[in-house]
Order: C-alpha cells, then sequence, then structure tokens
C-alpha cells in the first residue's frame, strides 16, 4: 500500500538516515515546533521538508499532495484535525519521536489553587500506579489537605470517581487515536506522593515536617 509504503520510508530515514524506497518524498512539518526542531536535523539538510506556518496548514498541506507524509503532535492527527481538509485514506504511525515537555501554570499568587491542581495530577497518577480505577475509587485514600476550605476528605476519590486514573483518561482520548502509552509513570513507586499528609493532621497552610 502506498500511504503505508510513505510512512515506513520516514521511519526508515529516522532510524537510518538513507530511504531506500521513496526517491521523491517530503514531509510537511509546522514551523517553530518541537517536532519541527526535531526533524529538520535530519530531513532539512536533504531538502525533504516542506515547512509550514501553522498546524492546520500543515494537514492542508498534505492533502493537497504537496508531501507524503506529515510529522505533528496529537492536535494535528487527530481524526478531526485531518478530516477537515482531506477525505481520503491514511495511514497513522505509532512511533512518538519526542516528548515535549508540558506543564500546568498557575498564578504564582494564588498558592492554595496551585497546590490543588498539583494534588489532581499525582491523584490520577497515584490512582493509575495502584491500579485504582473509576469502579472501585472508594478506595483512594481519604485526605485531609484544605481544611477549613475543603471539609470534604473524599475528595481524592471524588477525582478519580468521576474522570479516572491516568490510563483511563489515556484510553480515552489517546488510544482512540492510535497513540500508544510506551511507558509507565513511576515517579511514586515506592514513595508515598502525599507525604505524610495522609498519616498526619498535615494540612495546606502548614509546612511539612523537617
Amino acid at each position: 500500500m502506498l500511504l503505508r509504503r510513505y510512512l515506513e520510508c520516514a521511519e526508515e530515514f529516522l532510524s537510518t538516515g538513507s530511504i531506500s524506497q521513496c526517491p521523491e518524498f517530503k514531509v510537511c512539518i509546522t514551523n517553530a515546533t518541537t517536532q519541527y526542531k526535531l526533524m529538520s536535523k535530519s530531513f532539512e539538510e536533504e531538502d525533504m521538508l516542506e515547512v509550514t506556518s501553522s498546524s492546520d496548514e500543515t494537514v492542508e498541506f498534505f492533502a493537497l499532495g504537496k508531501c507524503q507524509v506529515f510529522a505533528s503532535g496529537v492536535n494535528e492527527r487527530s481524526r478531526s484535525s485531518i478530516e477537515k481538509y482531506y477525505d481520503g485514506e491514511y495511514v497513522t504511525g505509532s512511533k512518538s519521536y519526542s516528548r515535549e515537555s508540558l506543564a500546568l501554570v498557575t498564578n504564582e499568587d494564588d498558592a492554595l489553587f496551585s497546590k490543588l491542581v498539583d494534588l489532581v495530577v499525582n491523584a490520577v497518577l497515584y490512582a493509575d500506579e495502584n491500579n485504582i480505577t473509576k469502579t472501585d475509587y472508594l478506595t483512594m485514600p481519604r485526605i485531609n489537605l484544605f481544611r477549613p476550605f475543603v471539609s470534604e476528605m473524599a475528595m481524592l476519590r471524588n477525582i478519580i470517581g468521576a474522570v479516572g486514573n491516568y490510563q483511563e483518561i489515556w484510553d480515552r482520548h489517546f488510544e482512540a487515536e492510535g497513540l500508544v502509552r510506551d511507558g509507565r509513570n513511576e515517579l511514586t513507586i515506592n514513595t508515598d506522593p502525599w507525604g505524610p499528609m495522609l498519616i498526619t493532621e498535615q494540612t495546606w497552610d502548614k509546612p511539612p515536617p523537617s
């Protein structure tokens, strides 16, 4: 299949630095992105890149036949993004060549909300690593962090009951797009992610014990 061959050619070039089956070959990619910085090191010297100014333009160029493959992040490769410009057949690769560092950003003058956001992120990771899902969310620990603002000690349970653990969130949003989760977050393995606050009366407004 021609589409599959072009995808294999791109992956072959990234692995070996040569393309044996695709002499005329272009890769569309959005300028000023992580994937551009990565791919330009390999493809630009061979004049194989078709650089675009936006994610939409990358998909549009692919639809117009200006390239045989496009390299992108999750948003551009979603079905809705592709089918906005292209209604033909296509093949999606399963390999990830970069892991862009992203972070949740909160206002630095709102320490309470920042700690709450951090708690939510850690809750879904903790649940994933301890095999706690939406169906057994009641096994999440009860905590006592945000009194007197939050009196409910089951807030971690409510988080997992609402959205599930990290793997469940991944399955809903990324597995459907063909992205494979190739590793597990092990930051909290063999450690207590909630520190002393699960076993003491430590609350958000007190510094942790030394």
